[in-house]
Protein backbone atom coordinates (compact mmCIF):
# COMPACT_ATOMS: atom_id res chain seq x y z
CA UNK A 1 0.00 0.00 0.00
CA UNK A 2 1.19 3.11 -1.03
CA UNK A 3 1.88 6.66 1.39
CA UNK A 4 -1.17 8.13 -0.50
CA UNK A 5 -3.87 4.98 0.71
CA UNK A 6 -2.62 4.24 3.69
CA UNK A 7 -5.18 4.21 6.36
CA UNK A 8 -6.56 7.22 8.26
CA UNK A 9 -4.68 6.02 11.52
CA UNK A 10 -1.61 5.67 10.13
CA UNK A 11 -1.09 9.93 9.34
CA UNK A 12 -0.77 10.33 13.01
CA UNK A 13 2.00 7.88 13.56
CA UNK A 14 3.78 9.67 10.70
CA UNK A 15 3.43 12.55 12.10
CA UNK A 16 4.73 11.56 15.70
CA UNK A 17 7.51 10.28 13.74
CA UNK A 18 8.45 13.35 12.03
CA UNK A 19 8.27 14.93 15.34
CA UNK A 20 10.25 12.61 16.77
CA UNK A 21 13.13 13.55 13.94
CA UNK A 22 12.62 16.40 14.36
CA UNK A 23 13.14 16.64 17.58
CA UNK A 24 16.53 14.23 17.32
CA UNK A 25 17.96 17.13 14.05
CA UNK A 26 17.35 19.85 16.90
CA UNK A 27 19.39 17.82 19.63
CA UNK A 28 21.52 17.15 16.93
CA UNK A 29 22.88 20.31 16.36
CA UNK A 30 24.80 21.00 19.30
CA UNK A 31 23.76 24.21 20.39
CA UNK A 32 22.47 23.32 24.11
CA UNK A 33 23.87 23.46 27.36
CA UNK A 34 23.64 25.35 30.40
CA UNK A 35 25.21 28.88 30.89
CA UNK A 36 29.60 27.97 31.40
CA UNK A 37 31.72 30.85 31.95
CA UNK A 38 35.76 30.33 31.35
CA UNK A 39 38.37 31.63 33.91
CA UNK A 40 37.78 35.01 32.93
CA UNK A 41 34.28 35.49 33.45
CA UNK A 42 33.47 35.33 29.98
CA UNK A 43 31.01 32.98 28.28
CA UNK A 44 32.72 29.63 27.24
CA UNK A 45 34.21 29.43 23.19
CA UNK A 46 32.09 26.68 22.50
CA UNK A 47 28.92 27.96 23.37
CA UNK A 48 29.47 31.50 21.12
CA UNK A 49 30.44 29.28 18.48
CA UNK A 50 27.49 26.59 18.43
CA UNK A 51 25.55 30.29 18.62
CA UNK A 52 27.59 32.07 15.21
CA UNK A 53 26.81 28.48 13.78
CA UNK A 54 23.51 28.40 14.20
CA UNK A 55 22.13 31.53 15.01
CA UNK A 56 20.80 30.86 17.94
CA UNK A 57 22.04 28.74 21.79
CA UNK A 58 18.91 26.95 23.90
CA UNK A 59 20.39 27.67 27.67
CA UNK A 60 19.09 24.96 29.40
CA UNK A 61 18.11 25.46 32.87
CA UNK A 62 18.55 29.50 32.60
CA UNK A 63 15.15 29.69 34.32
CA UNK A 64 12.92 28.04 37.04
CA UNK A 65 10.61 25.99 36.03
CA UNK A 66 8.20 28.92 38.19
CA UNK A 67 9.47 31.60 36.02
CA UNK A 68 8.68 29.47 32.67
CA UNK A 69 5.29 29.19 33.45
CA UNK A 70 4.90 33.28 34.18
CA UNK A 71 6.12 33.96 31.32
CA UNK A 72 3.76 31.44 29.48
CA UNK A 73 1.10 32.96 31.04
CA UNK A 74 2.45 36.85 30.34
CA UNK A 75 2.64 35.32 26.39
CA UNK A 76 -0.64 33.41 26.50
CA UNK A 77 -1.89 36.92 27.52
CA UNK A 78 -0.45 39.67 25.21
CA UNK A 79 -1.28 37.39 22.10
CA UNK A 80 -5.44 37.03 23.09
CA UNK A 81 -5.06 40.79 23.27
CA UNK A 82 -3.00 41.09 19.69
CA UNK A 83 -4.76 43.12 17.03
CA UNK A 84 -7.28 40.29 15.50
CA UNK A 85 -5.99 41.32 11.69
CA UNK A 86 -3.54 43.75 10.30
CA UNK A 87 -5.30 47.38 11.22
CA UNK A 88 -7.70 46.09 13.68
CA UNK A 89 -8.66 47.97 17.20
CA UNK A 90 -9.87 44.97 18.74
CA UNK A 91 -8.96 41.58 19.54
CA UNK A 92 -10.59 38.35 18.93
CA UNK A 93 -13.07 38.94 21.78
CA UNK A 94 -14.01 42.40 20.40
CA UNK A 95 -11.95 43.89 23.26
CA UNK A 96 -9.47 46.70 22.69
CA UNK A 97 -6.35 45.03 20.98
CA UNK A 98 -3.18 46.59 22.99
CA UNK A 99 -0.20 48.13 21.37
CA UNK A 100 -1.92 50.89 19.36
CA UNK A 101 -0.77 53.31 22.01
CA UNK A 102 2.50 52.46 22.33
CA UNK A 103 5.28 54.51 20.30
CA UNK A 104 6.44 51.47 18.60
CA UNK A 105 3.78 49.19 17.01
CA UNK A 106 3.82 45.64 19.26
CA UNK A 107 2.47 43.24 16.31
CA UNK A 108 3.52 43.36 12.86
CA UNK A 109 1.22 41.32 9.97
Amino acid sequence: MSDDQAPEGNGQARVAETDRAAVRAAHALGNRGRLRFDAEGRVQEDILAAYWRTGFYILEGALAAAEVAALEREVAALCARAPRASGATTDAQGRPAIGDDEQRRLFRF
